[in-house]
């Protein structure tokens, strides 16, 4: 076959992927097989007062990953190397050791030994004046997210490995997430990371996709995600350009510790509120129209990186 023929087929390849990842999941505007209500209900338990704000290092974040390990586990998900819990000392601001714990499962690829890891961090502020931050949108949303996913993904067995990480001390500085990078080893074979951080709502319905500044190939690959009303949310691309200081979201969360290591990512959330780190983080505030909306978008992202991983991430 020739070079232009090649062209041809992984154009036409492209297209009807994306036909069938747009037409197959949506039927009226409704995203299919996510358990939306059960997202909004895990979402709701984790930023309840039961969890105290769950911060590391306390028994409400204790109960948080309970919760987790629970739901994955009745998903039917394998814990990752053998252990649900991931152990590691944190330390605060002023330099007093946390215990903190990540939880990790994982899905094994039908076809690939390569993986995926989606992550969002569980941890949140805890208690503070007597007052709970009870961390609705940061980051119960994500965490309900990875869930939410790691349900449909359990029933619809992904091509290459899913690694679920609801990541630990992110708020202490990314001490999960970093301590989970530090232990990959060269058979887990991580190609890339999904992070979410901070997705439940936006005044302008604006859930931002950061990193493919530095993975073009994903933006255009995703273009058809763009400006759909059937999500009720809005898909921008952003906030990953250098030098662009606090407007460069490269670092801001989980994803910048497999950055860091040469590990690509891409990263959805929203820009900061009024609640931002705030006692009135709290589920009464989030727009569950437009989360679910932006759920839609993350199972069609994943699913995309699951089907041509290896051609973005090798494609100039």
């Amino acid at each position: 076959m020739n070079e232009t023929s090649m062209k041809i087929q992984r154009l036409g390849s492209a297209f009807f992927l994306g036909l069938f990842l747009l037409t197959g999941l949506h039927a009226g505007g409704q995203t299919v097989g996510l358990e939306k209500e059960q997202a909004l209900a895990d979402l709701k338990t984790l930023a309840s007062d039961a969890y105290q704000g769950r911060e590391t290092g306390t028994e409400g974040g204790e109960k948080a990953r309970d919760y987790i390990k629970m739901r994955l586990e009745e998903m039917g998900l394998k814990p990752y190397h053998g252990q649900w819990f991931q152990p590691f000392t944190a330390t605060d601001r002023d330099g007093q050791e946390l215990a903190a714990i990540n939880v990790a499962g994982y899905i094994p690829g039908t076809e690939s030994g390569c993986a995926i890891v989606i992550g969002a961090h569980y941890d949140h502020l805890g208690i503070r004046s007597e007052k709970i931050y009870n961390g609705a949108d940061d980051n119960a949303s994500g965490t309900a997210a990875l869930l939410a996913l790691a349900s449909y993904f359990a029933s619809h067995p992904p091509k290459h490995t899913l690694i679920f990480v609801a990541f630990d001390a992110e708020e202490k500085g990314l001490q999960g997430s970093r301590h989970f990078v530090k232990e990959i080893n060269a058979e887990d074979s991580i190609l890339f990371n999904l992070n979410f951080d901070m997705i439940s709502r936006s005044e302008a319905r604006e859930i931002f996709a950061s990193g493919t500044h530095h993975t073009p190939t994903l933006k255009s690959r995703m273009g058809y995600l763009v400006d759909q009303d059937k999500w009720g949310a809005l898909l921008r691309f952003g906030h990953d350009k250098p030098r662009s200081h606090r407007q460069d979201w490269t670092y801001a969360s989980d994803h910048g510790s497999f950055f860091r290591e040469g590990i690509p990512f891409l990263y959805f959330g929203v820009e900061d509120h009024e609640d931002y780190h705030q006692e009135t983080d709290v589920y009464d505030k989030i727009d569950p129209d437009f989360y679910l909306g932006v759920l839609g978008i993350l199972l069609e992202t994943s699913l995309l990186l699951d089907q041509q991983l290896e051609e973005i991430l090798t494609e100039e």
